[in-house]
């Protein structure tokens, strides 16, 4: 796919300001996997060229909520420990958490990070998540948990069936 391509795709899927930058200068999907430092940009890019892979989306999203401090709290442990063991079905009360229903739901959305926004004071800038050191940490880890669970050709595979049409 040439750059041209590529941009106006990205523009149709509504990529966020900062990941369209990120991805414009990758030349590849090889390059973006290998190079991104964010799991939500991961997450977001994934459920839109592999939306058929619902479960494993699933499955990257609970490792990923695990990396923060979600996991202490019960209702995440248990929806999490739900999703790692195969279990699927919503628990009562996800529609009232929108982390929880961006972790069972087909949302493009990263739930570990709408939790770590939770946390911040309702007052903070919605550019946040580029300055606070603790969030920018765990999107790191989070693309690590993605690429430990995703392989390439798993990421590939859509983007290069578009590609040779």
């Amino acid at each position: 796919m040439d750059d041209k391509k590529l941009l106006t795709w990205l523009k149709c899927k509504q990529a966020c300001k900062p990941g369209f930058a990120y991805l414009k200068r990758k030349k590849t999907f090889e390059d973006f996997y290998k190079d991104c430092p964010f799991g939500d940009h991961l997450i977001w890019l994934y459920a839109r060229t592999n939306p058929e892979d619902k479960d494993i989306l699933r499955r990257v999203k609970a490792l990923q909520l695990k990396l923060t401090g979600a996991y202490g709290d019960r209702k995440y442990r248990q929806a999490i420990d739900n999703i790692l063991n195969g279990d699927t079905d919503a628990p009562g009360g996800v529609s009232d958490d929108v982390c929880l229903w961006t972790l069972y739901d087909d949302s493009q959305s990263s739930c570990f990070v709408i939790w770590c926004l939770n946390k911040l004071p309702a007052s903070a800038p919605l550019n946040v998540l580029m300055g606070n050191t603790e969030i920018e940490d765990i999107r790191k880890r989070a693309a690590d948990v993605f690429r430990s669970e995703i392989s390439l050709n798993a990421f590939n595979r859509v983007w290069l069936n578009e590609k040779n049409q």
